[in-house]
């Protein structure tokens, strides 16, 4: 098992915009569910999960290039999020999903490279692909 994030990589396939990615977040899965109590029902309530989950967002830090235009106007894309290589293999586990951006913020600071926040809607089924 991999004991840190340093390695971890991101990568848009189509518009091929990429960053030194300082902190990766997501995908972050939720899952609702639905009431199933009734008047014969006593304690508590009780539930059942629905179908679909959702694959969730995620947000990123990067140093960025201020001549890399990030893809805020672009269509779904396939985004691969690749973990670090844990110790005895030679390629880390792979998350992959469509996904767009969704938000795109420009951080500066005096005498420090320059930084951006990038959110990403993640869409579909997420596939995972462990280390090997």
């Amino acid at each position: 098992m991999a004991d840190d994030g340093q390695g971890t990589t991101i990568a848009f396939a189509s518009s091929g915009f990429i960053g030194e990615f300082i902190d990766v977040g997501g995908p972050n899965y939720t899952r609702d569910s639905y009431e199933t109590s009734h008047m014969g029902t006593t304690v508590a309530k009780t539930f059942n999960p629905v179908d679909l989950y959702d694959p969730g967002e995620g947000e990123f830090e990067i140093a960025y290039d201020p001549d890399k235009t990030p893809p805020i106007t672009g269509a779904n894309e396939v985004v691969t999020i690749t973990d670090p290589i844990p110790t005895g293999m030679t390629v880390g586990a792979k998350r992959q999903c469509l996904a767009h951006v969704t938000s795109f913020s420009i951080n500066r600071a005096m005498g420090a490279r320059m930084t951006a926040t990038i959110g990403l809607k993640f869409s579909g089924v997420v596939t995972h692909t462990a280390a090997s």
